[in-house]
């Protein structure tokens, strides 16, 4: 726990300073409250493109990596102005939330420091970070085991920052680094809700925190194995929240959106963002570049695809571009594809006779009912909070500060996202994304003249703390449950890491 902290801190600094040193070149519009963590979340973009594209031609396990990387901190050493961000952005001004904070931060380092037992990870995922360390990218991967074919930029991201000489095995420290600055964000945010009695954007802020804990394969999938499934949703939310920002900036949100879909191809339709900022861009100048980022980000993904597979795409058996001694054909391609697609609707599903698989039916009426009675209690809570979310959503839809073009674009989008996650591969990590984007709408502000007043529907201090305290234990039990059950003296000091 001790050198997850000390390394997980180490790779949070990295990714602000080179994000703080691209803002330098590419400003983005943001508010204090929220400058450090546009700034971290450009860094993980621009560095996440670089490994990927870097991987194409040598190995990550280069010493001189770490320098490199570790360069624009001696432009970001902490001063005055660093510690009044990092106020600003993370420190709550409640003592329960505080409290929490603290809690949150030992119970990641609790779940990262214990054994990565993950059957993913353990088949595949591991050995797609040992070849980006290695010897960058071979060519014909596909032809080793199939999952090499889909591995997205996050792993070379991984490689680049695994600290492989310190440990001496493979660990995720972006992992924990991206899913601690997004929690302490949201605790953040939780308390300046808190703060000005604002139940609606409470609620928000309290369930997009409790149901990441509660669903296994959310934040604790992401600190216990090597799985891009969370960072590739988290930053699918932050663009489509960045979208729904007065002032943003197209290049920036282009970035967001292109480098999570080539970390997870399920995101795919949050593509419709930047078209839709597209749409009303006033400037050619704009329009190419933003065209240029998607594109520069875009390029090491797909030439990756065809050095593994010999598809832009895989497994879309319509993209193949070359054809070599490795590229599996298209009929296995598309064998795989819906294998993907059956073993999301139903586990443990079995081919028919004629090689089918008994889940593909087209008929909902055939593979819904049983791939509902599979989910856990937590994703059938995820997905009946969807239609709670889109329902208040649309209910309060008037009095959101928000113009009803840009509301009604980010619905679509949703819901576009949503049909296409139902029909691809229905599981619940693949569509998580679009599953809790309605409540990102309830962290927006109701109009003035909209907020109910105080003596009308007065919101009294005992319920505020009940939103502050009741986190703050139901926290505090899981630490307990964590630490008896899932934790050993060893595991104090250094994580365990893969257990093959």
């Amino acid at each position: 726990m001790i050198f997850s902290l000390l390394l997980g801190i180490l790779t949070t600094w990295i990714l602000f300073s080179w994000g703080d040193l691209l803002n330098q070149w590419l400003p983005a519009s943001d508010s204090p409250a929220t400058a450090f963590l546009t700034r971290y979340l450009m860094g993980l973009i621009g560095l996440c493109f670089f490994a990927n594209a870097l991987s194409l031609f040598i190995g990550l396990n280069q010493p001189i990596l770490l320098l490199i990387l570790c360069m624009p901190i001696l432009h970001q050493l902490p001063n005055r102005a660093t510690r009044h961000r990092l106020t600003e952005t993370f420190l709550p001004n409640s003592r329960p939330l505080q409290l929490l904070m603290l809690v949150c931060v030992v119970l990641l380092l609790a779940m990262h420091a214990w054994e990565i037992k993950h059957p993913d990870s353990l088949s595949y995922q591991n050995e797609l970070i040992r070849y980006a360390l290695r010897a960058g990218h071979p060519t014909g991967l596909v032809q080793i085991q199939n999952p090499f074919g889909y591995g997205g930029a996050w792993y070379a991201l991984s490689a680049l920052f695994s600290f492989h000489f310190l440990t001496g095995q493979l660990m995720t420290f972006v992992n924990l680094s991206f899913i601690g600055v997004i929690i302490l964000w949201l605790i953040k945010q939780l308390d300046a809700a808190a703060t000005n009695k604002n139940l609606f954007a409470l609620t928000g802020y309290l369930l997009l925190l409790g149901i990441g804990f509660y669903e296994y394969s959310f934040f604790r999938l992401a600190l216990t194995s090597a799985a891009a499934d969370t960072p590739a949703a988290l930053l699918g939310m932050a663009s489509l929240l960045y979208f729904l920002h007065e002032k943003r900036r197209g290049w920036l949100l282009m970035a967001g959106c292109v480098s999570a879909v080539t970390i997870k191809l399920s995101l795919a339709p949050i593509l419709l963002l930047p078209v839709w900022h597209l749409w009303k861009a006033a400037h050619r100048r704009q329009v190419l570049s933003m065209a240029a980022i998607g594109i520069l980000i875009a390029v090491p993904f797909l030439v990756k695809n065809i050095r593994s597979t010999g598809y832009l795409l895989y497994p879309v058996p319509n993209t193949q571009i070359l054809s070599a001694d490795y590229t599996p054909s298209k009929s296995a391609v598309q064998a795989e594809a819906d294998y993907i697609k059956a073993y999301a609707r139903k586990e443990n599903t079995v081919r028919n006779q004629d090689g089918t698989w008994s889940t593909l039916s087209p008929s909902m009426q055939q593979w819904m009912p049983p791939w509902w009675k599979q989910q856990l209690p937590s994703e059938k809570a995820m997905m009946i909070l969807f239609f709670i979310g889109l329902s208040g959503a649309l209910i309060y839809r008037k009095k959101l500060q928000l113009p009803q073009l840009l509301y009604w674009q980010f619905l679509i989008t949703v819901w576009v996202g949503c049909l296409f996650w139902l029909y691809q591969a229905p599981a619940i990590r693949f569509g998580s994304a679009f599953l809790l984007a309605p409540w990102l709408l309830y962290l927006y502000p109701l109009k003035k003249e909209d907020r109910p007043p105080s003596n009308l529907v007065p919101v009294h201090d005992w319920k505020i703390r009940l939103f502050e305290i009741g986190p703050l234990l139901t926290a505090l039990a899981y630490l307990g449950y964590r630490l008896y059950y899932f934790m050993d003296v060893s595991a104090l000091w250094w994580p365990k890491g893969p257990v093959f």
